[in-house]
């Protein structure tokens, strides 16, 4: 049965498309890219970026014109950003058979990214990371559409992420308000629209059980499995952000690494026990050991000493007083990618979160 759509953003019954979610630094570029190794599907990672750039900006989307600017806004920013280009005219021409709404607009910019990429006839895989919160208005725009969330170890995205931000500080430790936001709202999506449709993997165990994680994905899709994504380093091209360079730690990627604990090494004794300490009572359920650490009196005046930044003090104020973690990046992501896109157009605009 379709699932009503949010917003009035339309609906495509006709195609299965993936949208793969997660925190920075989860590995869900790595995850794209597998699922991308089998012969159905074509992955993007951070590529169109539908429900961040495009969903909800365009309004009334039904106006001919706000159609055609949507479509011409994507083409140029994907192609400046990632040198990937598709036909315009040929998409515009796609959506409005399909009803010109934001759904059919977004799936013609897929199918046609495809086309023109040598991939037709497969279905589509759009990694976008800190937009969990959209799922819902995917799942109902495709009423045949999967969600594959990969959950990692707090604690290794914040080490992760410490070591390849440029954001100011103590940025890094907010990985642990987006992970609690994460599983939040993905406990609740799966309630809502069911465990046939959205599924949450810890990246761990795809690193440490592959073939029985790639198998137990396979199912979910509902598509046969392929000896193919066993071998992502051979078959797993993906549009957009590479996954072999995507790593803070080492160089290359190829293929199922070990997953690690560098952050042991990588955060000091009050990050960890910051990070731990608002992971909770997730950490735990999700299978992930607290450290032995009870803090120190030093221990505490570091991490008051996070609590000085406002927004921190912001995150953790909510976190207590209604439960709930929080999504976004410190810099707005929408402002950073198109001062590079379009500097005359958005130059001097302020940053906010996302």
């Amino acid at each position: 049965m379709n699932t009503p759509c949010r917003h009035s953003h339309g609906q495509v019954a006709g195609v299965r498309p993936v949208f793969v979610s997660g925190v920075y630094r989860s590995n869900s570029t790595f995850l794209a890219a597998v699922i991308g190794c089998h012969e159905e599907y074509q992955a993007t990672s951070s590529l169109v970026k539908f429900t961040r750039f495009c969903l909800g900006r365009f309004d009334p989307i039904d106006l001919p014109g706000n159609q055609e600017r949507l479509v011409r806004e994507t083409h140029a920013r994907v192609s400046t950003r990632w040198d990937v280009r598709f036909d315009v005219d040929a998409t515009l021409a796609c959506a409005r058979r399909d009803g010109g709404t934001y759904a059919a607009l977004y799936n013609a910019i897929m199918a046609q990214i495809l086309i023109d990429n040598g991939s037709p006839g497969v279905q589509w895989v759009e990694k976008v990371a800190m937009m969990w919160g959209a799922i819902p208005d995917f799942l109902s725009m495709f009423p045949n559409g999967k969600v594959l969330h990969v959950l990692r170890d707090p604690r290794s995205v914040a080490a992760s992420y410490k070591r390849i931000t440029n954001e100011p500080g103590v940025t890094y430790l907010d990985a642990a308000f987006n992970t609690v936001h994460a599983i939040q709202s993905l406990e609740r999506c799966i309630a809502e629209f069911g465990g046939n449709r959205v599924m949450m993997v810890r990246s761990e165990d795809l690193l440490e059980a592959p073939e029985d994680w790639v198998r137990r994905i396979c199912a979910f899709l509902e598509v046969p499995f392929s000896p193919r994504m066993m071998e992502p380093e051979t078959h797993g091209h993906i549009l957009g952000e590479e996954w072999r360079t995507n790593t803070s730690f080492c160089g290359i990627l190829t293929g199922f690494h070990p997953p690690s604990s560098r952050w042991r090494d990588a955060m000091t004794r009050a990050e960890t026990i910051f990070v731990e300490m608002v992971s909770q009572p997730y950490l735990a359920k999700y299978g992930y050991q607290a450290d032995d650490h009870f803090p120190t009196r030093k221990d505490w005046n570091e991490i008051y000493g996070f609590l000085e930044d406002p927004f921190f003090r912001e995150r953790f104020g909510r976190l207590l007083h209604t439960g709930e973690g929080s999504e976004g990046y410190r810099t707005n992501p929408f402002l950073t990618e198109m001062r590079i896109v379009f500097p005359e157009r958005f130059e001097g605009s302020a940053h906010g979160n996302d």
